[in-house]
């Protein structure tokens, strides 16, 4: 009869935890991929053997997610994304690695939050914690936020797939409009105060606190009520970076103020079309040696309209042979670019790059996405979709660059990123360009076979035919193919 008594005692004192607990989910995915890429840097002639990668890699990722009582729920993610035979390998900035430490082996806490629905009063919903963002077509603010995992941060960084952002969320939801409030702390830097003072373990933190930086925005999005489905979307952004205010004597917090608009609207069943336009303002810190006597503090866009950059989308769906579901699609993108310098004691006096923040579109299906940077750019994108089967999609996309302001004829640093240390150093290798502004046109084929309901296999092929801009003695052509299977569960 004790026994009994004690068990029940237990079970009423256990009721409350487990009562609150509605439902958990487990979900994820685990895809693997093959990726075979070549003379990225167009065969430059200081490079030797070129730019050649071939290299397996895993990404994994889990979620948990569960109902709670009173409108809370809570989501933990967790991720690992590493390239096979790197497991052990430190994961160190010239790639691949030597020390053996099993840091490759690392699981990223991707996501972990809490959302309070209705919380205070009924049309609030706040998250907290470290969370997914994603507004529009990801042109400013994609779910991509975060660093790459593992062995992928310095193996291809383009190929990640995490998604990072720790901060606060509320939404206002007033149907037709809702309204975003964000606040995300992009980096910390140094914590002054209390034990374990350091920067990473690299660096001693003495007294330096005010080094931060956060982004804060506001996003409106309001659905009007017309046959065309029309949604505009307004949104603020503000990015404060102290970082430097104690590195350079004079140093002001390095600022960038973004506003955006987007309108996206389907004047036919078959027709959706979109337009995005942002600019950018701030002060740009310059870190080269107190910007060469000028100050370290820049004007990032003087008048206001040198700084600018706007996506317009086309989707179609052609009403023939339906069957087979054929679409065209085409996105044209501007970033501006190009800094003016003060050519006296070539020091910068202005700032006119555009700073592409957290966008997030299609990165690891491109080479351009890998070669060149959201500055001085400008893209069109064609691309034909057709379902010759019917659980077989295949798509063609030609793409066409440009650099409107023109390269520097002193050289252009390609974007690369690290690799295998057992290839040679290309992290930015300098490539001999003209003054045309013709940057290349790029080819991908794309095939997805869906194997399952779960269970999907991939094929993309590229090509990149670099443009009148590069010139001769470095004008190859870059070739990529990826392979992949992935389950989602």
């Amino acid at each position: 009869m004790k026994k009994l008594l004690v068990a029940a005692l237990m079970v009423l004192v256990a009721s409350p935890a487990f009562a609150a607990i509605q439902n958990v989910k487990v979900s994820g995915s685990v895809t693997s991929y093959f990726v075979d890429r070549s003379d990225f840097d167009f065969k430059v002639a200081a490079d030797a053997p070129s730019f050649q990668q071939n290299f397996f890699y895993t990404s994994t990722h889990v979620l948990i997610a569960s109902d709670l009582s009173d409108n809370v729920s809570a989501q933990v993610g967790l991720a690992n994304e590493v390239a096979w035979g790197d497991q052990n390998l430190e994961n160190s900035t010239t790639g691949g690695g030597t020390v053996s430490n099993a840091s490759d082996q690392q699981v990223d806490l991707e996501l972990a939050n809490v959302t309070l629905r209705e919380f205070l009063y009924s049309p609030l919903t706040i998250t907290i914690g470290r969370q997914s963002l994603t507004y529009g077509n990801d042109f400013i603010i994609g779910a991509g936020g975060g660093d790459s995992v593992g062995t992928m941060a310095n193996v291809a960084t383009d190929m990640s797939r995490t998604q990072n952002y720790d901060g606060i969320r509320a939404v206002l939801d007033y149907k037709p409009l809702t309204i975003d409030m964000v606040y995300v702390k992009t980096n910390s830097n140094c914590l002054s105060g209390g034990l374990g003072n350091t920067n990473a373990g690299t660096a001693t933190c003495t007294g330096v606190g005010n080094d931060d930086q956060n982004l804060y925005g506001t996003v409106a999005n309001y659905q009007l009520n017309d046959p065309f489905s029309t949604v505009v979307t307004g949104s603020f952004w503000a990015r404060i970076d102290d970082s430097k205010n104690t590195d350079f004597k004079g140093a002001k917090a390095g600022t960038l103020f973004v506003p955006d608009l987007q309108v996206s609207t389907n004047p036919t069943k078959d027709l959706s079309l979109g337009l995005e336009g942002a600019t950018q303002s701030g002060t740009y810190v310059n870190t080269a040696a107190e910007n060469n006597g000028a100050g370290p503090n820049v004007n990032r866009n003087e008048s206001r309209t040198d700084v600018w950059a706007m996506q317009a989308k086309a989707n179609y769906n052609i009403p023939v042979l339906t069957k087979y579901k054929p679409a065209l699609a085409e996105t044209f993108s501007y970033y501006s670019g190009q800094n003016i310098k003060d050519t006296t004691n070539n020091s910068e006096t202005k700032y006119h790059a555009w700073d592409p923040m957290f966008n997030d579109q299609d990165l690891g299906t491109r080479i351009w996405r890998a070669l060149f940077t959201y500055s001085d750019l400008e893209t069109s994108e064609l691309s034909f979709q057709v379902n010759p089967l019917e659980d077989v999609t295949a798509q063609v996309v030609w793409t066409d660059l440009f650099a409107p302001a023109g390269l520097s004829t002193a050289g252009y640093a390609s974007g690369l990123y690290q690799y295998s240390a057992s290839l040679p150093d290309l992290n930015s290798p300098t490539l001999a360009v003209t003054k045309k502004t013709g940057l290349g046109n790029e080819v991908d084929g794309i095939l997805t076979y869906n194997y399952t309901e779960d269970v999907t296999f991939g094929l993309n092929v590229g090509l990149f035919v670099p443009g009148d801009a590069f010139k001769s003695s470095n004008n190859a052509v870059a070739k990529e193919a990826i392979a992949s299977v992935g389950v989602n569960f």
